[in-house]
């Protein structure tokens, strides 16, 4: 097992609680300056696969919050609709990396390739109705 050595250069953390894989609360109190804890590799990816997954939203969410709104609701549908989709895919690709469950595991599957032929297919309605003639667009 690979083991990540933590350096905490404070004077003292109050409140602190340290736990084992299974969330049981092992210890509990102040910690010395300079602290040293043994952590494994795999105990910080399990801790950091909530800001993991958290980052892939956070990035969709900024994605569409600044897609610029062409007022043509096709469009603008289908623009904001690819971003949520890939969006989607993301998150799925970390779910089938590091994901235990099965049924998860297949539905992450599922999700990328229903929603990576979706985003194809997305690609094309958006490179057609940009095309399109002005008429056709409202």
């Amino acid at each position: 097992m690979k083991t990540a050595i933590l350096i905490i250069p404070f004077l003292t953390i109050n409140a602190i609680s340290l736990n084992n894989a299974n969330g049981s609360v092992i210890g509990t109190g102040r910690l010395p300056a300079n602290a040293v804890l043994n952590i494994s590799s795999s105990e910080i990816k399990k801790a950091l696969h909530g800001d993991e997954l958290m980052e892939v939203m956070n990035k969709m969410m900024k994605d569409m919050e600044s897609q610029p709104m062409k007022g043509i609701v096709d469009l603008d549908f289908a623009s904001m609709l690819k971003i949520h989709h890939q969006g989607a895919i993301n998150m799925a690709k970390i779910e089938l990396q590091d994901g235990k469950d099965a049924k998860l595991k297949t539905l992450a599957q599922k999700i990328i390739d229903d929603q990576t032929k979706e985003v194809s297919d997305l690609d094309k309605l958006i490179a057609s109705l940009q095309s399109a003639p002005k008429t056709m667009k409202t």
